[in-house]
């Protein structure tokens, strides 16, 4: 049981009715069952903070949202979240106030985009992307409740069999011959690549050629994911790509957001605000 994820559904639920003005539960798909957390599908779209929902979604009207984007604990949300305002208001000139809170220096932006696909015969759609004018690339895997880093649709451990026949394949043709150059040989086993699935498929992506960084954003206080994260990453990479993975807490990137935020624009302070409301309840 993830003691934080129970914590935060109950402080979202609350959220739900009182901050939103919502008093319908809505449902999760795989169960069909009505919880306080989750938003009516209907209502997806105010799981967007207000002060910049409108903007965002004339700006991204066909992007591709996740199965459960109505799930108030939504990662892809509180990514929407964090990063859109500091990207979009005042043509982005903030940018770097974010980026400077994730401890990430720049040489300035040339492009960003949720929902990346940087490499089509591969498919990952990555949570946020930064290309920089040097050709360097920010890659952003956020995370809130989750307990760990995810597998794919149809992983299944328990009957290897069929890990073989659906994805030993398509290992050995894309993964392997990048990774191996990246992670210890220990990690570079398809049973451990399809067990930490979003953290290998993301270093897959990372050109250290191009000095790319892969940050994960994760709250601190999400004790099951931060042990997972701080356990597995030291121990995945070859010691010369580890500059090229960093591990951030959202609290730590809010409190200085907060800061600065404060110090820099009225919108964006209050919009931190509200950020802070929403996602750091304790």
């Amino acid at each position: 049981m993830n003691g934080y994820a129970e914590k935060l559904k109950a402080h979202l639920g609350q959220h739900k009715r009182t901050k939103l003005g919502v008093e319908e539960d809505g449902r999760w798909k795989t169960n069909k069952q009505s919880y306080p957390y989750i938003l009516p599908e209907a209502l997806q779209h105010l799981n967007v903070i207000q002060t910049f929902r409108a903007e965002f979604w004339d700006r991204n009207p066909g992007i591709h949202l996740h199965r459960d984007f109505h799930h108030l604990n939504s990662s892809q949300a509180m990514c929407f979240n964090l990063f859109f305002p500091f990207f979009f208001h005042r043509d982005g000139q903030y940018a770097d106030v974010l980026l400077d809170a994730l401890g990430l220096s720049t040489c300035g932006i040339s492009k960003w985009a949720f929902e990346k696909i940087l490499d089509k015969r591969e498919g990952t759609q990555l949570d946020f992307c930064v290309n920089l004018k040097s050709e360097a690339r920010l890659l952003f895997e956020v995370k809130l409740s989750e307990p760990g880093f995810g597998t794919p649709n149809g992983y299944d451990e328990r009957h290897p069999e069929k890990l073989n026949k659906v994805y030993y394949d398509r290992f050995s043709r894309i993964y392997a011959p990048v990774l191996q150059h990246k992670v210890k040989l220990d990690w570079s086993r398809p049973d451990q690549f399809f067990r930490d699935y979003q953290v290998f498929r993301n270093i897959w992506h990372v050109r250290p050629e191009y000095s790319d960084q892969l940050i994960f954003v994760f709250p601190l206080e999400n004790d099951d994911l931060r042990k997972r994260a701080e356990r597995l990453i030291p121990s995945v990479l070859r010691p010369e790509f580890e500059a090229h993975v960093r591990l951030r807490h959202l609290e730590g990137v809010v409190n200085v957001l907060r800061r600065e935020s404060h110090r820099v624009d009225e919108t964006l302070n209050h919009h931190m605000t509200l950020f802070e409301e929403k996602y750091i309840f304790y």
